[in-house]
């Protein structure tokens, strides 16, 4: 099995094709804004708070796939678990539909690349390789 192969098939059981485990999409289906802020007391982080820091990494590298040096907009981690101030449903969807989208662009990313894109350092200042 080729790299991207290997990739495609990882990447669509952890976004939205059910596997061995449920797949993120799938899991966060019926979820509410009122679950997804919730986190119990010996938590940094709610359901909302990790989609969001997911959203966020996973948009900058599909940026840095697509060749854009993506600079990233703060240097603190913990931004990147934002949630809305006063988080509504419609928040909530805007999320959800900002998760779907990033993926989805990324699935298709990776159906067309070319094999040799995985062998590339993922940026001009991250040297790491699209298949490590």
């Amino acid at each position: 099995m080729k790299t991207k192969e290997v990739l495609l098939e990882q990447f669509t059981a952890c976004f939205d094709q059910n596997d061995w485990f449920v797949a993120l999409k799938n899991t966060l289906t019926h979820v509410t804004a009122k679950q997804a802020i919730w986190k119990p007391e010996t938590s940094d982080n709610s359901i909302w708070g990790i989609l969001s820091h997911l959203n966020f990494y996973n948009e900058a590298y599909l940026m840095r796939f697509k060749g854009i040096d993506y600079v990233y907009p703060t240097s603190d981690n913990s931004e990147t678990f934002s949630i809305s101030e006063g988080p509504s449903e419609a928040d909530w969807e805007s999320e959800l539909t900002r998760f779907d989208s990033i993926m989805t662009e990324w699935s298709n990313l990776l159906a067309i690349a070319d094999e040799i894109k995985f062998d590339q350092p993922v940026s001009k200042t991250n040297d790491s390789f699209w298949f490590q």
